[in-house]
């Protein structure tokens, strides 16, 4: 019997598989575009996964220093939380970015949106072990009472 999810998540071994694929693309291009977070703490999870990364200050002077700084790119991937101030901090940079000239990959931070419950960059890490340790639990759980 199969039952249709309400949201278009995918369940958490596709998820994980995913996410996976998601670093590996996030990591490659990386290398060639800058990819911009707002802090310290975030800047360190992506490290973490090999992601090099460029920090962003909520201080109003420095971020248009941070805006010039980055227009001499071509293209840049912002990563910023996914709550309403990361939503109010991307507008603000996609916008004064697009301005300057510089294309704005918003494919990663959009694929976080639809496909994942990840709200806070800090917290990938976490979410991920939490994915990883939620499916191997369900694993077990199937197995045993499927063998009754």
């Amino acid at each position: 019997m199969t039952f249709k999810r309400n949201n278009n998540r995918p369940d958490k071994r596709r998820e994980l598989e995913l996410l996976h694929k998601w670093i590996s693309e996030l990591k490659r291009e990386s290398k060639k575009k800058p990819v911009i977070v707002e802090g310290n703490k975030d800047r360190v999870t992506m490290a973490k996964f090999g992601v090099k990364t460029q920090q962003i200050h909520k201080i109003h002077n420095s971020l248009d220093e941070r805006v010039e700084e980055l227009s001499k790119n071509n293209e840049c991937i912002p990563l910023f939380d996914l709550d309403k101030a990361g939503r109010k901090l991307h507008a603000k940079i996609k916008g004064d970015l697009q301005h300057a000239g510089v294309k704005v990959n918003s494919s990663f931070r959009n694929f976080l949106l639809a496909k994942t419950r990840l709200r806070f960059i800090e917290g990938l890490d976490t979410y991920l072990k939490n994915l990883q340790s939620n499916m191997e639990n369900g694993k077990k759980r199937n197995s045993y009472s499927w063998n009754r």
